[in-house]
């Protein structure tokens, strides 16, 4: 028998069927006009962090033609820093190799996994539909900051591996043989990219988290990532040195020019909340 089948049009049963229908209708359009607003805030809040993007990744590759002296200084204090820990590559590897065994494996073999690039990017964009689909800014912007981050270190570090062309160890050609310009996966050594990768990710993550206990376990890990570089005899010490000041120094970059997220170093901001002073550190939008 039909739900609504009465020999009464105003029975009560008749009317409940209405009162049903009627409710139904209004639940639909309702939840149709919600997913027209939720597309159309989606949108205007993707095209919004592409803007924002475009602009972080495209100022961080035209920044150095307003570099000081300082700055330059800076930059090449690194690359000093990196020449004289050259010096160590072969005793740090023979020491990492020397240690080798079944008990430490799995540990080197999770910091293999955690720098690869594409596991960082899949959590990066799930991160970011998520806090998209919850409408939860901050988990939207660490996904974006850490996209924003290995576009900027990954491309740094790519340039450089094939500028340099450094032999990796397992090679067995040493630690002063370079063909700059190869673009054999062979002779791009220096800098580590899984490093890189380990490195901005423990940035951005402890920039966003802001737990001590929680920093501890972001750059202890982002160590295990270099170290196991070492270990599987991909990388010298002073390419994953290297590596890793390239990612911490790109997530410094995204971090501090997120305008919705903690931003550490913020030289002369305030922090919004209970007493606004000029700190280091800004909290804006959360």
């Amino acid at each position: 028998m039909p739900l609504c089948d009465s020999p009464s049009l105003f029975s009560s049963r008749h009317m409940k069927c209405r009162f049903i229908t009627l409710l139904v209708l209004c639940c639909t359009v309702f939840g149709a006009q919600i997913g027209i607003m939720a597309e159309e805030r989606w949108g205007q809040t993707i095209k919004s962090d592409v803007i924002h993007s475009t602009s972080v990744v495209g100022g961080y590759f035209l920044e150095p033609l307003d570099w000081d002296r300082n700055r330059w200084a800076a930059a090449g204090g690194i690359a000093g820093v990196t020449v004289l820990a050259m010096a160590a590559d072969t005793p740090v590897r023979s020491w990492v190799r020397s240690r080798r065994g079944e008990g430490n494996a799995p540990v080197f073999q999770y910091g293999r996994w955690v720098g690869e690039g594409e596991h960082i990017l899949l959590i990066a964009g799930g991160l970011y539909g998520f806090g998209l689909f919850a409408d939860y800014q901050k988990m939207r912007s660490t996904g974006r900051m850490l996209m924003e981050a290995m576009a900027t270190a990954g491309i740094t570090s790519t340039l450089i591996k094939v500028i340099i062309g450094r032999s990796r160890p397992y090679t067995g050609e040493g630690a002063g043989m370079f063909r700059p310009f190869s673009l054999k996966i062979s002779r791009r050594s220096l800098p580590s990219g899984h490093s890189t990768v380990g490195w901005l990710t423990a940035g951005v993550l402890a920039d966003q988290t802001e737990s001590t206990l929680l920093d501890i376990f972001w750059y202890t890990t982002a160590s295990i990532v270099s170290l196991s570089r070492i270990y599987h005899d991909k990388h010298w010490f002073s390419d994953t040195m290297l590596g890793g000041i390239i990612g911490y120094t790109a997530a410094r970059y995204v971090t501090n020019r997120s305008s919705d997220s903690p931003l550490a170093f913020g030289v002369g901001r305030l922090r919004l909340g209970r007493g606004s002073v000029t700190c280091l550190r800004v909290e804006l939008g959360l």
